[in-house]
């Protein structure tokens, strides 16, 4: 990463879309079609500054004045100009976020049934889906079943 870099405004780009994970995150570039697993404190930082940032004015927030930190911070920061996620702008605020907003005509689009012993529950479950608006069905059964079987829930 060039040095200038460093104290231009910049921000995450719009088609890189964050998902917080337990012990670490992902950073998706819908446009390239390609992940990156982040370390969760990159998310933070990420998401506590989606309106624009100067790295040099992070690493300097979130190292706590350690080096080893600083490093660690900067590393993050190369990953993302390497993969052509940031933006370097003097003019953030032109860069709409991508709406990810999502409306389906139903209540649930899909369901994933998990089939047991207990297969009468399984048909009064099924008589309801329809009213949900639920146009997909994935049973997965963990013992032996017949066609039979299968072909009562089909019909």
């Amino acid at each position: 990463m060039k040095k200038s870099s460093l104290n231009e405004k910049c921000i995450l780009n719009t088609n890189a879309l964050l998902s917080h994970g337990f012990s670490r995150s992902i950073l998706c570039d819908l446009e390239r079609n390609s992940y990156l697993l982040i370390p969760n404190l990159l998310y933070e930082i990420l998401v506590n500054n989606k309106s624009g940032f100067i790295i040099e004015d992070l690493v300097k927030q979130y190292s706590g004045g350690n080096n080893q930190n600083k490093k660690t911070i900067y590393d993050y920061f190369e990953q993302l100009v390497k993969a052509d996620l940031l933006t370097f702008t003097n003019f953030p605020e032109y860069y709409v976020p991508l709406n990810t907003d999502w409306d389906y005509p139903g209540e649930i689009s899909n369901v994933i049934i998990d089939v047991n012993q207990n297969k009468n529950d399984l048909f009064q479950f099924l008589g309801q889906v329809p009213k949900l608006g639920c146009r997909f069905i994935q049973l997965r059964f963990f013992s032996e079943i017949s066609v039979g079987f299968i072909k009562k829930i089909i019909l």
